[in-house]
């Protein structure tokens, strides 16, 4: 089932449907049946017990990232195509930097995001300080607040919470 879903997250969803497993389960039935007949199911005639659409909801759930997907790569994907659109908009770059942090903590969840800066440098096309720069920024207006602080001798980033709350994300734009 795990090769199953990791098939599955593979295919380009849009974030609707990324969101909703549910939904997706709900097609490949319907994709089953109209294939198959309608006496039949998807879980039924490929798992042994059955059970296999709850345990694919939760297997995606519990997967947040595809198969050889880094995440901020990812997550930076999502925000070129739907870039948050801030009220007071610094920078393009700035720009990026929020737009990364909401989309990758959309994907975790409620889960702490790590936020390499010479990763997002690397990412974002832009220089390490300046990335170091605009979290702190971005943590001063409220959109990110910091769960724990870097470890430079265990080589590990801060990590942090997106307020999630603060954008419409079907438009992107920051609510007033």
């Amino acid at each position: 089932m795990f090769v199953f879903v990791r098939q599955m997250q593979e295919f380009n969803w849009t974030p609707y449907w990324r969101e909703h497993p549910k939904d997706i389960a709900e097609l490949i039935e319907r994709a089953h049946a109209y294939q198959y007949g309608a006496n039949t199911t998807f879980w039924e005639d490929n798992l042994e017990d059955g059970s296999g659409k709850e345990e694919f909801i939760a297997i995606w759930i519990g997967m947040r990232f595809p198969a050889h997907a880094p995440p901020l790569k990812l997550a930076a994907q999502e925000a070129e195509k739907l870039p948050l659109q801030l009220l007071q908009p610094h920078s393009e770059a700035y720009g990026k930097i929020v737009s990364l942090a909401g989309h990758l903590q959309r994907r975790v969840g409620d889960a702490d995001i790590a936020l390499p800066q010479v990763a997002i440098g690397k990412v974002l096309g832009i220089a390490q300080r300046t990335a170091s720069m605009y979290l702190q920024l971005a943590e001063r207006e409220c959109f990110l607040r910091k769960t724990a602080r870097h470890n430079h001798a265990q080589k590990k980033a801060a990590l942090y919470r997106f307020d999630l709350g603060r954008f419409d994300w079907k438009n992107g734009k920051e609510r007033k």
